[in-house]
Parts: C-alpha cells; structure tokens; sequence
C-alpha cells in the first residue's frame, strides 16, 4: 500500500487529496477535503500522531514508577556526608539494583576499613614521634640540673626577654641551653 498526499487548486480554492492503493489488489481511493487552515489538523491526524500524547502519556508514568527504586538509593547516597560510610539501608526488590547497591556498600566498607587504618598509622607515628621528644627533653633538664655553674644566667626566666623564650633556650642568643652546655664557645653570651 502506498501513501501519497497532493495540493489542488481550483477555482481559487485549494484542496488536499490523499491517495492510497492497496499492494494486494488494483483498489485506489482518493479522499479530497479543503485545504484551509485546519489542513494540519488533517495532516496529522491522517498520520495517527493524534494517538500520540495519548501513548506517552501512560509511558512517563511507567518510566517513572519502575525508576523509583533508583530515585531513592540515589537520594540516599547524595544525602550523606564524607564521613558517612555505613552501609546503605536501601534494599532493593530488583536483583540489578541490589547488586549495584551492594557493591557500593563493599566499596563503603573497603573505604571505612582504610580510612581505620589510616588513623592507626598516624597515631603510632605521633606516639613514637613523642617518645624521642620526650626522651630528649628528659636529657636536657637533667644536663640544666647537673651543670648550673657553666651558666651565665640569661636563659629561662632571667631576664624579661627570656620569658618570652622557650624553656631551656637562651633569650640572648636563641641557642638551647643544652647546646650552650655542650659547645660552650658557639654561644655569645656563655661565661
């Protein structure tokens, strides 16, 4: 069957004929209708595009209701914040989306494992950054205990310049006084 669709004019009016032939037989028909300014309405509902809102509409709610699922793990995962790694409480009736979901929830558990270990290393790494330190600062007040002689005087809390200065370093010269004990002729202000 074949479509075809011509503009007539005759006698100042214009008119819109369609032809159609069957393939299985020699029948032709030919419909002739004005064509004035509902010519498109015509057209179109020739072509069956009428049905058209009428299909699409029952497909958006269809797409819609078999998204909802997605809709709510999505929103749960854009609610949470970057220290919220929990597993997702959504579970999914559809095994695609539940396996989707549980794969992020591994991937969440992987994350918070790491980020555990993570803050273990740093606290050992502080914890034996602070035992030399403390271990240093024990030698340096027990060399201020043993050798006070060799002093001049002007470290710690001897002068006002030296009380803005750390304990144990000098406000004269800003050297440690551990290191003053040490290389007694570095420091300008040594006895």
């Amino acid at each position: 069957m074949y479509d075809q669709t011509e503009l007539i004019h005759a006698d100042d009016t214009r008119w819109r004929s369609r032809s159609a032939r069957s393939e299985r037989s020699d029948a032709e028909s030919t419909l002739v209708i004005p064509a004035e300014d509902w010519h498109i309405w015509v057209n179109v509902n020739s072509h069956g595009y009428y049905i058209l809102p009428v299909l699409l509409l029952p497909a958006w709610i269809s797409v819609r209701i078999a998204l909802r699922p997605l809709s709510n793990v999505l929103q749960e995962v854009a609610s949470r914040g970057p220290q919220e790694l929990a597993p997702l409480q959504s579970t999914p009736k559809h095994q695609e989306l539940r396996s989707v979901v549980d794969c992020i929830n591994d991937l969440l558990t992987r994350v918070d494992e790491s980020a555990e270990r993570e803050r273990a290393l740093i606290a050992d790494a502080a914890h034996e950054l602070r035992a030399p330190l403390a271990a240093m600062h024990v030698n340096v007040e027990a060399l201020l205990a043993h050798a006070p002689a060799r002093h001049n005087g002007n470290c710690s809390t001897a002068s006002s310049a030296a009380a803005t200065a750390p304990p144990g370093w000098c406000a004269s010269c800003s050297c440690s006084c551990a290191a003053r004990l040490a290389h007694p002729r570095r420091c300008v202000c040594s006895a």
